[in-house]
């Protein structure tokens, strides 16, 4: 099934930190035009990344952007290292200042992985700081809850190389029992808005899984395939969004510059989900009282202000405080025993549709 749904700072200085500049394997990349400056200069919103490439750019380059969850991170590590040495990938990681170890953990166990301690500025500025670490021709960002095998990355691979105007490619991505994990979806509308809200649809309607790569509108970022070229084109993904809608908004913004995103559902990764959300140090919720709502409303709110304009933002932002309005009294009447937990839910997305709410900070 397929669920349509900063500070100056130079790398070479910092290569030493948690091991070696790569895997260690490098080989010539098929059917890419390689890029070969000896020097690149990337604008960056808190400086400028400096960093030296090499002779010959890597073919892949995997990007795993980890907050907290150093357990998982460690056998996301291993399955990618296992999946790209055959492929030459290098392997980065940009630990978000997680409290729990993770990143001195990977220095200590995989000191060939890449690695960059940076503060949490979100998980699109983390893509974006470990894109700008290397010039490979491929890049993917990789969840750190996410598993990928050889067989599916080459296959990704090939689907990628085989038509120069895709721009990213995802695949299917189940969890632990088999159950298929949004791996693609259609751009928001506020009918497809208003039947979820109304119980009337899910979230992100299934489709049946199509037996060849097919065009779509958005993949998931849990495996998100690019190519740097389109990358080049597109620009950076929006640092804007703390977390959620960052590959939606880049996926809206190469389909306008003339680019195709696609879903391959050949191959198949395992993704557990909400491994750095749903825990912190201690075990003590990391976004808790609202804060994961409320930053998936405001990452909603910039998405649709950003592509579809003000009116439709107003409509949108108008319907979705309707209908928590209705929700808000029928779960006072009905009383269940989560009815205030409900309740407060209903009054976050009053308050937020209405801006009493401050913006959450990226």
């Amino acid at each position: 099934m397929c669920d349509q749904r900063r500070t100056r700072i130079d790398f070479g200085a910092r290569r030493g930190t948690g091991g070696n500049s790569s895997s260690g394997v490098r080989t010539e990349p098929i059917g890419i035009r390689q890029p070969t400056p000896s020097r690149i200069r990337i604008p960056n919103p808190i400086g400028t990344v400096r960093i030296r490439s090499a002779a010959v750019p890597s073919p892949l380059a995997i990007v795993v952007v980890s907050y907290n969850n150093a357990d998982v991170l460690m056998r996301c590590l291993a399955a990618a290292r296992g999946a790209g040495a055959a492929l030459g990938a290098e392997l980065i990681v940009v630990d978000n200042d997680s409290p729990d170890g993770s990143a001195d953990r990977v220095a200590r166990e995989m000191p060939d992985v890449r690695l960059f301690r940076r503060p949490n500025l979100g998980y699109a500025a983390g893509v974006n700081w470990g894109v700008a670490a290397t010039t490979a021709s491929r890049l993917l960002a990789l969840n750190p809850d996410c598993f990928v095998d050889e067989a599916a990355l080459r296959r990704c691979i090939a689907t990628l190389d085989d038509d120069p105007s895709i721009a990213a490619i995802s695949c299917r991505v189940v969890d632990e029992d088999g159950n298929p994990n949004l791996p693609c979806r259609a751009f928001p509308t506020l009918r497809q808005y208003l039947l979820e809200r109304l119980g009337l649809d899910r979230p992100y309607p299934t489709i049946p899984d199509p037996p060849a790569p097919v065009d779509v509108d958005t993949i998931t970022g849990a495996f998100f395939l690019m190519r740097r070229e389109a990358w080049n084109d597109v620009g950076p993904w929006d640092e804007g969004y703390f977390l959620y809608s960052e590959e939606t908004d880049w996926c809206w913004r190469a389909k306008k510059s003339g680019w195709r995103i696609v879903h391959e559902p050949r191959a198949t990764v395992l993704h557990l989900g909400g491994r750095s959300t749903g825990k912190g140090h201690g075990d003590q919720p990391v976004l808790r009282k609202g804060l994961l709502l409320r930053t998936y409303l405001d990452s909603r709110e910039r998405w649709w202000r950003k592509s579809y304009g003000r009116v439709a933002t107003w409509n949108m932002r108008a319907a979705s405080a309707a209908i928590a309005l209705v929700s808000l009294a029928a779960v006072a009447v009905r009383r269940r025993p989560d009815w205030r937990e409900r309740a407060g839910v209903e009054w976050l997305r009053i308050r937020h549709a209405l801006h009493a709410l401050p913006r959450a900070s990226p």
